[in-house]
């Protein structure tokens, strides 16, 4: 059923061929095969056509599963232009490896060109050719499905047997020449301590670009196939969530996909994960440590992705924040303060007022802000030195405190893992009974996380224990790491912002007004956690209770009215003028301001106020500028689960 007729132009003597002839590109594929093909095309015409020839050859390297080529479009256009009278190919496969290759067929039959493929026996001028055609494209595909398939499966086998076959090293490795197999990788043993402090570092810090600054200060090497010279927040990222350095080198993270539409295939996160070989002598740190890092940046950054439907850049940290970006939060909605605050880039303004969820939309100044915190941190340093003999006595109990505290957490450690033990096997019963379930499943993967997290947490406690403690002997100590830790550090660099980070543990905007009226300003709720200035003071609980402040701090510079009314009213009381009060007074306020002060104080008075300012709870109705809320699109929507903190 093949070239049965004979072959013959359309139009006059000269038959016009056209011959598309593809290899894929592969390692082991020679260029000759293209003239290959195009030469048995031309000999199987000759064979069955003794006139003259006219030959267009189209020859390519591509895979074939992809219908987009830019050389099929080619061969279609010549097919509707009516200028070749055959088309051949040598099999289908050549042409397209699927059910696409019938789309040409089908053009070519319609506009009265032969097309041929001798190697599946297929003449559209012969009956039966949709069927040869068919069968023929299901081959090709099946065959290379097959062939993918054998081909996965041996590396994958060779790969659990013996680490083959191994991926390019990263920085902290060594592969000796001719060698295929991780079992033969060597480690740099001299890069290990640093790869350890990278990794406490970063759990401190819990910032990829830190780490990448913090990397190239340290002159650690970026590997031998890096494109940069330098880390990127990416490129460190990418080399700490890599599981060699923890002897545990992995394939088939990803793997890859058939966009129908084109052919081409990309590359996916693979819904199996990756498949793990143990090389232990390739470990630079324990797996509990790099297990804790991925879990400690995982629930960082959770909430940060982009989500649906929704502005790209929503939520995504785009760079390191200085003090106090990703610290500062609205204590109506429980959102974050951003920068931008009101078209001002110095200042922060609550996320949610932004959205319309909040109405708080009355910014501060981060600069101010700064200030007043730094100041409280160092006033309150300095106010321990009155506590020096509770202090060392707490210190004194150190011993015996830290390791009553490390074994009462050990106990319960231990009595955790052994009920999520008990209750996985009271799940892993249920299935084998009832089999598979969608709640059953979800339950089994809840505890395998925590079995992991408990993990992590006897190993640090374990570390820890097997460290002696290094504890301050006095508040003065206490200040002095303080000093020793900001001396160095401008108050608007990225360093800056982690350290304060680290001893602000809430730091929550509200709004407060005059009792007068006037504009609202922010103040903030802000606790201050002392001990964290030295690590090892978290192994004592009542260290905590003991260096923890809680404070109401200023984020606005008050009016002159309010800077002298006290200064006023007890001259006053003295019998003093007006003009005598203004003489005295270091500000040299004028009349009117000193009128105010005390207007304001009567004003106080009268309201049995303590302090000038009072809580706004929600927005004042006398206020023109605060109308976020007056929008129709406008709804209060508090950050899930918050609870406001009551004030002092």
């Amino acid at each position: 059923m093949y070239l049965n007729k004979p072959l013959k132009p359309r139009v006059g003597q000269l038959l016009v061929l056209a011959i598309l002839a593809r290899i894929s590109g592969c390692e082991n594929q020679k260029e000759a095969s293209l003239d290959d093909q195009a030469d048995h095309g031309k000999q199987e015409i000759a064979h069955h056509y003794s006139g003259p020839v006219q030959t267009i050859v189209i020859k390519t390297k591509a895979k074939g599963e992809r219908i987009d080529r830019p050389e099929l479009s080619e061969v279609r256009d010549l097919i509707r232009s009516g200028k070749i009278d055959v088309l051949f190919v040598e099999d289908l496969g050549r042409m397209i490896r699927g059910a696409a290759a019938m789309e040409i067929l089908y053009l070519a039959y319609d506009r009265g060109v032969r097309a041929l493929s001798p190697n599946d026996a297929v003449d559209t001028f012969e009956d039966g050719w949709e069927e040869r055609a068919l069968a023929a494209c299901v081959e090709h595909l099946s065959a290379n499905a097959q062939t993918s398939r054998r081909i996965k499966h041996k590396t994958m086998n060779r790969f659990k047997r013996e680490g083959k076959v191994s991926r390019r090293p990263i920085a902290g490795y060594v592969v000796p020449e001719g060698v295929k197999t991780y079992s033969e990788w060597k480690k740099t043993d001299d890069l290990t301590p640093v790869i350890e402090d990278a990794f406490k570092y970063m759990l401190a810090k819990k910032n990829w670009t830190a780490l990448a600054e913090w990397f190239n200060e340290q002159g650690f090497p970026v590997g031998p196939y890096a494109t940069n010279e330098k880390y990127t927040g990416a490129s460190a990222r990418r080399f700490m969530s890599n599981p060699i350095l923890k002897g545990m080198p992995y394939r088939g993270f990803m793997h890859t996909i058939k966009i129908g539409s084109s052919g081409a295939r990309k590359s996916v996160k693979n819904p199996e994960g990756p498949t793990f070989y143990e090389a232990p002598h390739l470990a630079h740190v324990t797996p509990a440590l790099f297990d804790e890092l991925q879990a400690a940046m995982h629930e960082e950054n959770k909430s940060k992705g982009a989500p649906p439907k929704e502005h790209p850049l929503k939520n995504v940290s785009r760079k390191r924040s200085r003090f106090p970006g990703r610290c500062a939060k609205c204590w109506y909605c429980g959102h974050e303060f951003v920068w931008g605050g009101n078209g001002i880039s110095g200042n922060l303004m609550c996320n949610g007022a932004r959205q319309r969820r909040c109405w708080c939309s009355v910014g501060f100044s981060a600069a101010i802000a700064t200030a007043a915190i730094l100041r409280a941190l160092k006033e309150e340093y300095f106010a321990l030195e009155g506590i020096t003999d509770q202090f060392s006595a707490l210190i004194a109990k150190a011993a015996g405190s830290i390791q009553s505290a490390d074994d009462s957490m050990a106990t319960k450690l231990d009595a955790d893992i052994k009920a999520l033990g008990k209750e996985k096997q009271n799940i892993l019963a249920a299935i084998r009974e009832a089999g598979p379930h969608e709640m059953l499943t979800n339950d089994l993967e809840r505890i395998k996380k925590q079995e992991a997290q408990l993990a992590r947490d006897h190993q640090k406690l374990e570390h820890a224990r097997a460290t002696a403690p290094k504890l301050p002997s006095s508040p003065g100590d206490l200040k002095a790491e303080f000093d020793t830790a900001f001396e160095s550090l401008a108050t608007d660099s990225y360093d800056f912002a982690d350290a304060v980070r680290n001893l602000v543990s809430e730091f929550q905007v509200f709004l407060v007004r005059l009792c007068d009226g006037g504009p609202p300003v922010a103040r903030a709720r802000v606790v201050l956690a002392l001990d964290r200035i030295v690590p090892d003071l978290a192994r004592m609980p009542e260290m905590a209770g003991l260096l923890r402040r809680e404070l109401i701090v200023d984020l606005f510079e008050p009016p002159q009215c309010v800077r002298i009314r006290e200064q006023v009213v007890k001259l006053r009381s003295e019998g003093k003028t007006e003009y005598q009060i203004m003489e005295l007074l270091g500000e040299k306020p004028t009349k009117t301001a000193v009128q105010k002060a005390m207007a304001l104080h009567r004003k106080m008075e009268r309201q049995q106020l303590a302090d000038p300012y009072v809580l706004l709870t929600e927005a004042p109705e006398d206020y023109s500028k605060l109308r976020r809320h007056k929008h129709q699109l406008y709804k209060f929507a508090p950050v899930d689960g918050y609870q406001r903190p009551p004030l002092l």
